[in-house]
Formats: structure tokens, C-alpha cells, sequence
């Protein structure tokens, strides 16, 4: 178990605090609802001073080298992008991100990051975690 610790600034005693975990997006599978996902966003942008905190598994991160790889479990627009898989799908994410980033406490690794990571040297999250430099680390902090 982990426990983390956010202090939040009030400005009345009983204000309400807008909490967002925002996680298991998949992005890259034809199981990801980008247009939800989207939707989401705008959702949590209508919100005043919403907290946003990214749970991980933001990508798919399952690449033709791995046993689990189904091409038809893959979104057509990567599929001329196979040997750079994760970077294209990260990079769709931090299109979508970028939008909460002002709102956005920290992120998480999901298990397809870790994955990523440990079978095909490409860590998603150290990569989130340079292009967003206020995202505090939430896997090890």
C-alpha cells in the first residue's frame, strides 16, 4: 500500500473539492472511447478549481513483439505505426492531458505502462512526467 499526501487550499471551510481519478483510458485499443474520453474532459474543465489525478494505463502499450498483440484489438490510425506504438499512443494522450495540466496533482503507472517499461524499454511515465514537469511522481513519492 501507498499513501500519498495533497494539501489542498480552501478558501471557505466548506467548500467542495472536485476530486477527478482519470485512468484506464487504453488509448490505442478499439476499446478506448476517445470520443467519451473527450467528453470527460469537457466535464471536469466545467468544474471550478477541479484536482485531477492520473491513475495510469493511459495507453494500450501492447506492441506486435508481445504475446498478448491482436491486430484487430488495435486502433486503425497505429497500425503504420507498429514499431513506435507507445510513443504515438502517448502522444495522443498528452494532446488530451495537456488540457487538465493546470488542474493535475500527479500521475500514476498503470500495469501497461509497467509493462512498457520493463519488457521494451520505453517508460511512458518518466516520458509524462518531462513533458508535464508540475505532475508530481505518484508511483513513488
Amino acid at each position: 500500500m501507498e499513501n500519498h499526501q495533497y494539501d489542498v487550499q480552501v478558501e471557505k471551510p466548506d467548500e467542495w473539492l472536485n476530486l477527478f481519478f482519470f485512468g484506464d483510458q487504453h488509448l490505442g485499443s478499439v476499446a478506448c472511447d476517445e470520443e467519451k474520453m473527450d467528453e470527460d474532459i469537457a466535464k471536469i474543465l466545467r468544474y471550478r478549481r477541479p484536482i485531477v489525478f492520473h491513475m495510469g494505463d493511459w495507453i494500450q502499450a501492447i506492441c506486435h513483439r508481445d504475446k498478448r498483440f491482436d491486430p484487430a484489438d488495435i486502433a486503425p490510425r497505429f497500425w503504420g505505426h507498429l514499431g513506435d506504438i507507445f510513443r504515438w499512443q502517448l502522444k495522443d494522450v498528452k494532446a488530451r492531458m495537456v488540457k487538465l495540466y493546470p488542474y493535475s496533482v500527479g500521475c500514476h503507472m498503470g500495469n501497461h505502462e509497467y509493462a512498457a517499461s520493463k519488457y521494451y524499454q520505453y517508460n511512458a511515465h518518466a516520458d509524462l512526467l518531462e513533458t508535464f514537469p508540475k505532475l508530481r511522481n505518484l508511483q513513488n513519492s
